[in-house]
Formats: C-alpha cells, sequence, structure tokens
C-alpha cells in the first residue's frame, strides 16, 4: 500500500508514519519564509488536519509530498492575508483614537511595573520557563526539551504564571 492510497483509504497508521516523515521538513520550509516560530507550527498543524480532512479529494497523479507542501502553501497565504488584515484593522483603529492622556501614561506605566514586579516574584522554574515562552518565543516543546522536563509541565507553569498575572492585574 503506497503512502497515497493508505491515507486515502482513511488508514491511520499510514497517516501517523507520513506526519512523522514531512512534519519536521515541512516546519523548515515553512519557518524559511516566515522566520516565526509559532506560524511554523500552525501551519504544519493545519496542514495535516487538511490532509486528513480532504483524503478523499487527493489526487492519485501527484506525489504526495507535494500535495502536502501545496496544502502548506495555500493555508501559510491565508494565515498571512489573516494577519495583513488584523494589521489594517489595528492601524486604522489607532488612527482614529485621540493620543494618550499623560495620566493614560502614567497608568500604563504603574500596570507594566506592577507586572514587572509579578514576574520578578514568581518562583525561578516558572519565571524561567515565562521568560522562554514569552521573551524567547519557544514552543512549549522547546523549552521542555531545553529544560529537560515534560511539555505537560511547561504548560502547567505558563497557566500558572498567566493566572499569577492575572491577579496581579486585578490588585493594581
Amino acid at each position: 500500500m503506497t503512502e497515497l492510497s493508505g491515507i486515502k483509504q482513511g488508514s491511520v497508521v499510514v497517516f501517523r508514519a507520513v506526519y512523522h516523515q514531512y512534519q519536521h521538513k515541512l516546519y523548515a520550509f515553512i519557518y524559511q519564509k516566515t522566520h516565526s516560530h509559532y506560524l511554523a507550527e500552525e501551519v504544519v498543524q493545519q496542514a495535516f488536519i487538511r490532509l486528513w480532512e480532504k483524503r478523499q479529494a487527493l489526487s492519485g497523479e501527484v506525489l504526495l509530498s507535494t500535495q502536502l507542501f501545496q496544502i502548506a502553501k495555500t493555508i501559510l497565504v491565508d494565515e498571512l492575508r489573516k494577519e495583513a488584515v488584523k494589521r489594517n484593522h489595528i492601524s486604522g483603529a489607532m488612527a482614529n483614537t485621540p493620543l494618550v492622556t499623560e495620566n493614560t501614561q502614567l497608568e500604563i506605566s504603574d500596570s507594566l511595573a506592577h507586572m514587572t514586579r509579578a514576574i520578578d516574584a514568581m518562583p525561578p522554574m516558572r519565571k524561567t520557563i515565562f521568560n522562554m515562552r514569552r521573551q524567547q518565543g519557544l514552543s512549549y516543546k522547546e523549552i521542555a526539551q531545553e529544560l529537560d522536563i515534560s511539555p505537560k509541565t511547561v504548560e502547567n507553569h505558563i497557566a500558572r504564571a498567566i493566572k499569577q498575572l492575572r491577579e496581579a492585574l486585578n490588585a493594581c
């Protein structure tokens, strides 16, 4: 059974094999174009989801890898369009808003100082994981590998950090 026919027939085993065979190549391809870990991860996941959902429509005359990369390119274009629309809406909204007042600037400054203190007050591991995620832009998996912990542990630390920051922000 070829990969293409296996996927078309709904073989989860073949799909998993294809996923493991192409996920890194697809990620590298998208990352090379975007320089965004987040976007590369999103596009790869969406490409495999779409491959599975549209498996019956796959062409028997075109290589599976070619079809997979075409799906990823289409998703990437869609994501970039969404991002451009979002940026246009934000810039349009910013152009129509009054200038920030001095009081607002002071409030923002106070909130930022409060948030910085809240981050500094986090337990060392939580603070490290939070900074790796937010400042360095690493994925949960990358953080887990670097710190030799499970991705679930990373997820728990991030959730607790966000909860702690929300509480700190509400206390302002």
